[in-house]
């Protein structure tokens, strides 16, 4: 794509520009779906396996839940699963610059790295939060933040579902909805995957005790790190120790847990687009059904358009 010249380019060169963060395709691959070997290499000279792999560097746990994994592979569209990567990629047609190892060429061609784009919002401003630690909030909680209590606002109420970095959003529109009197407006929180400890209520200026008339669902599955969980851990324990607490207790899970049977085992990051999606998802519905007061209601949507609205009127 390109890119019309501006003021840095003028100034003097990418060195004004921002920093517009980023996954690596090396630290993608590394964090959710396996190895690269030997250790130190890259996706040029190293060559990239899954979890569970023959040649897994990694030994099987054999105490799960922790931060290691067994002897099978991640469960996400990965070949040699169909329709999981675009052919012209691993063709590399129109390719560029140097080539890495073609043995990596499949992992690489992943249609899940069409989804790792660059967090724009660090081109927008910062914000200053008197209690916030520390008092500067970055772009992307000061804008993601204001846009969620936004839109809970406008809902009338919702239930709340954040992914990954957006978890560390979610604590900001609980503090942007708390200063506006609207906090009631969360229905309920239901996370996927995010890392978030008592750290990052601090630097929220929130407290467990916000929490106290929200369900809390925070869920991960495998390869994440003992950091990660405890923090999780720590966290969901400081809101169900709040003396004030009106709903029934806030709930983490690991899901490679034992007590699920092996059910969720290979349960990457990317869990709405992997192979145990609908299984995940109904384990949420699940604990919806049990712990938000206000019940789904199964309803069908009307045929045909509305009123006055079809193509003969």
């Amino acid at each position: 794509m390109r890119q019309r010249p501006n003021a840095g380019d003028v100034a003097g060169g990418l060195a004004l520009l921002p920093d517009i963060p980023t996954s690596s395709s090396d630290g993608t691959w590394r964090l959710w779906f396996g190895h690269m070997i030997p250790a130190g290499s890259n996706i040029v000279n190293g060559t990239m396996i899954r979890h569970g792999d023959p040649g897994d560097p990694d030994p099987a746990e054999t105490n799960p839940p922790s931060e290691g994994h067994g002897n099978y592979p991640p469960a996400f569209p990965i070949p040699p699963m169909d329709s999981s990567i675009d052919a012209n990629i691993q063709a590399r047609v129109g390719a560029i610059g140097p080539a890495p190892n073609p043995a990596n060429n499949a992992y690489l061609a992943l249609n899940y790295y069409k989804q790792v784009v660059p967090n724009f919002e660090a081109l927008l401003p910062s914000s200053n939060c008197a209690t916030c630690v520390p008092t500067t909030v970055a772009p992307d909680s000061t804008w993601d933040g204001r846009a969620m209590a936004d839109l809970v606002e406008r809902l009338g109420g919702a239930i709340v579902s954040p992914h990954s970095q957006s978890g560390i959003h979610l604590l900001h529109m609980i503090r942007v909805l708390k200063e506006r009197g609207e906090l009631n407006l969360v229905k309920a929180i239901i996370i996927p995957e995010s890392a978030i400890g008592l750290g990052n209520l601090v630097n929220a200026a929130i407290t467990p005790q916000d929490f106290d008339h929200i369900p809390f669902l925070l869920m991960n599955g495998d390869y994440r790190t003992a950091a990660a969980r405890n923090g999780n851990r720590t966290m969901i324990a400081a809101i169900n120790a709040s003396p004030t607490r009106s709903v029934g207790p806030a709930t983490y899970v690991d899901l490679d847990d034992p007590s699920f049977g092996g059910k969720f085992l290979g349960q990457t990051h990317m869990n709405m687009l992997g192979t145990t999606n609908l299984a995940v998802f109904d384990y949420a519905m699940t604990w919806a059904d049990q712990n938000i007061q206000n019940p789904i209601v199964e309803t069908s949507c009307p045929s045909g358009p509305p009123s006055g609205k079809g193509k003969n009127n």
